[in-house]
């Protein structure tokens, strides 16, 4: 039993850490793709043709900041939910198949 215990632990720390490196690239991702939309913002704002428009193209790029991190922390917390399940699917099924077989020796 406990090589099976070992075995499914070792499952499990292999599946966290594939999930992890996944959010981890897609944070970094979105890192990008927010530097890039504030490069871009900036850049325009240096050269609005007057005080309101850059007001506007400052309020524009905060909501779509906004939005997007919104978006992203929804995503990120349903594919956490899905990883715990993910993760821990050795250790239930080696502790349902164990009791599996306990329960069957007691019924002798």
């Amino acid at each position: 039993m406990s090589d099976e215990k070992l075995a499914a632990f070792q499952a499990v720390s292999e599946r966290a850490t594939a999930g992890a490196g996944v959010v981890a690239g897609r944070v970094a991702d979105a890192w990008a793709v927010e530097t890039d939309a504030a490069s871009r913002a900036m850049e325009q704002v240096m050269t609005a043709p007057d005080a309101a428009q850059a007001a506007v193209i400052q309020t524009q790029w905060a909501l779509g900041c906004w939005t997007r991190a919104t978006e992203r922390a929804l995503t990120l917390n349903a594919d956490w939910a899905r990883m715990q399940t993910y993760v821990l699917a050795p250790v239930h099924s080696t502790v349902s198949a164990n009791a599996r077989r306990l329960k069957t020796k007691e019924k002798r």
